[in-house]
């Protein structure tokens, strides 16, 4: 389990939604391939929290091989709906260039859109990238 999967699963803060999906993906019963098929049928079906999650599927590479292209892709898709969370990790995605051409414009408005819904990672984020550009 990758740091990032465990800290997902741990963290109980900050607009994280536990849902059906993400009960099953940590599930005893090791059914995550089972898993990744649902959450694919969910996002097809336009669920922002399985979008959300599907990208950390394929950001973290657990369960397919690890892709940020569509890792970014349903980020994206979650983002358009308004999932605070899903408008971080794309904000963060253009300031590193993660699967983006890096872009800190395009970062500062996923950003702000999440702090707008009181994202506190994007709030300190923001804040991190204005103490950086002050002389």
């Amino acid at each position: 389990m990758s740091d990032l999967w465990a800290w997902f699963k741990n963290n109980e803060g900050d607009n994280i939604r536990r849902d059906w999906w993400s009960d099953l993906a940590f599930s005893s019963s090791g059914d995550g391939y089972k898993c990744v098929r649902l959450l694919l049928q969910a996002a097809d079906s336009g669920q922002s929290e399985a979008r959300f999650f599907l990208g950390w599927v394929y950001f973290d590479g657990h369960l397919v091989d690890r892709s940020l292209e569509l890792a970014i892709h349903y980020w994206r898709l979650a983002a358009e709906q308004n999932h605070a969370y899903a408008q971080y990790m794309l904000g963060l995605a253009y300031e590193n260039g993660h699967g983006v051409k890096k872009n800190r414009a395009l970062a500062k408005k996923y950003l702000e859109l999440s702090a707008k819904q009181r994202f506190g990672l994007a709030r300190e984020k923001l804040a991190e990238m204005k103490a950086k550009t002050r002389p």
